[in-house]
């Protein structure tokens, strides 16, 4: 947090992109800023939410995007190699996905604010879903946000209505099964990193909004192509989230859960 009041949260998330930092040690790494470079940035120069996912989405087109978990060419981490942020000021709070762009450089974002009065989730996995591209005031992107996804036949606009654009669906990762080399490992990430996501964020929503939360199934989890997959937000009763409720949240081990 800064001293304006302009607060970042950090949660790191799985993408079917990959970057590495430009260093000598790194031939393979076309890319300069990491989460915590862009972070610092955002806040050292602005006062605001929406100028922060601004700042940082423009850097990391220009310089280029990595995650500090991307492991190397011969053995790509995708499952790390993304980031979420949640971003807040007084007035306003917004999520920030960012993951690097194509041939491993540049950098692909999305940025949706959260409505008034709502409450959200990030657990470690993009939770952008359907983006108005036509509606600035509620979610910011970088430009083409959607040609990667159209030219690796990730996602197609046949996929949405006109105008809407899934984000998590078209980039968010999911391991493969079919043909590959141990298609057990595969389930088993595949319902590991279902439920890694799915499972806290059901747990928040059912924490600071019960009454939300229970209309969601626990059991659901958190993948790109899940059916009717979780909001990224809910609304909550005024007055439910305190600091006394989020740090209940922070030390919660699902205690009394099916």
């Amino acid at each position: 947090q800064n001293e304006m009041g302009l607060s970042i949260g950090e949660s790191t998330t799985p993408a079917r992109t990959v970057g590495w930092p430009a260093t000598p040690d790194k031939p393979y790494g076309f890319c300069h800023v990491g989460i915590e470079d862009l972070s610092k940035i955002a806040l050292e120069r602005c006062a605001t939410a929406r100028c922060a996912v601004e700042t940082m989405g423009k850097i990391a087109v220009e310089q280029g995007f990595y995650s500090a978990d991307s492991g190397n060419p011969a053995a790509p981490d995708l499952a790390d190699s993304a980031e979420a942020l949640a971003v807040a000021d007084p007035e306003e709070l917004w999520v920030f996905d960012v993951m690097t762009g194509r041939n491993n450089a540049s950098a692909i974002w999305a940025a949706m604010r959260i409505p008034a009065g709502h409450v959200t989730a990030i657990g470690n996995s993009f939770t952008i879903r359907k983006m108005k591209l036509n509606d600035p005031e509620n979610f910011l992107y970088s430009p083409g946000v959607t040609e990667l996804a159209e030219e690796m036949g990730w996602w197609s606009p046949e996929d949405d209505e006109p105008g809407v654009f899934d984000f998590f669906g078209a980039y968010g990762y999911t391991p493969p099964t079919k043909g590959a080399p141990n298609p057990s490992d595969g389930e088993m990430w595949k319902n590991i990193l279902a439920f890694y996501s799915g499972r806290r964020m059901w747990r928040i929503f059912n924490l600071l909004s019960p009454e939300e939360g229970a209309k969601l199934d626990p059991n659901k989890g958190n993948l790109p192509d899940t059916k009717d997959p979780y909001p990224a937000s809910v609304p909550a009763p005024k007055g439910s989230v305190t600091p006394r409720k989020v740090m209940n949240v922070l030390r919660d081990h699902y205690e009394g859960t099916p």
